[in-house]
């Protein structure tokens, strides 16, 4: 093979000249042939994709054409999804279980279903600040209160075992100091019988709510 030449000239006139051209193999067609800048000759290696225009074809090495991109477009558009998203719900909406195979509108709509959820959960949570109680998560708060609660409870069914470091200063017109010894509450009367240091002791009705 002799000398490439990509330049030729004939006394003061340019015959030929493709020192210049920026064609190479990498920009050439497969299967077609031309010459670089150098005057060699050369062999493209770009390979251009068959374009298809259906959306059933599974041809991993095909283009898909314009046209059916317009397809798909319009079929979004006139298939929209629905969204049930609601900025102030006022109830909990059944999550429909999301199965394999669902269509794209079908998988937004649950999804909107659940970002509705979850504003309602977090309107029923409420912003209240329960780090103190518990250990700070709504299940341990909860737990916590039960416990007190249950606490409570039961020393009100045992008053008479409670001692105060209490004192009344007068009782009616008298004016002895009259320092609490103990409590004791009658259930079946709903009665508070208040017994002082001194021996004296009082009752007091309990009206309108019973412990």
């Amino acid at each position: 093979m002799g000398k490439a030449i990509n330049k030729v000239i004939l006394g003061e006139t340019t015959l030929m000249d493709i020192s210049e051209d920026t064609v190479s193999e990498d920009n050439l067609l497969e299967g077609a042939t031309a010459h670089a800048a150098d005057g060699t000759q050369i062999t493209g290696k770009v390979v251009v994709a068959e374009i298809v225009d259906n959306l059933e074809d599974q041809s991993p090495d095909k283009a898909l054409s314009a046209n059916q991109g317009k397809v798909l477009k319009d079929y979004i558009y006139k298939h929209p999804y629905v969204s049930y998203d609601n900025k102030n719900p006022t109830e909990y909406d059944d999550q429909v279980l999301i199965t394999k195979e669902q269509p794209l509108q079908n998988l937004l709509s649950y999804l909107t279903t659940a970002v509705k959820n979850i504003r309602y959960l977090f309107k029923m949570i409420g912003s209240t600040d329960i780090s103190a109680i518990g250990d700070g998560t709504l299940t341990g708060g909860l737990s916590t209160l039960n416990s007190n609660l249950s606490s409570v409870s039961s020393d009100l069914d045992n008053v008479e075992n409670i001692c105060y470091n209490l004192k009344i200063s007068s009782v009616g017109h008298d004016t002895t100091e009259y320092i609490i010894d103990h409590i004791e509450y009658n259930k079946t009367q709903n009665l508070l019988y208040v017994f002082f240091k001194n021996g004296q002791w009082l009752w007091i009705e309990i009206t309108g709510k019973s412990f």
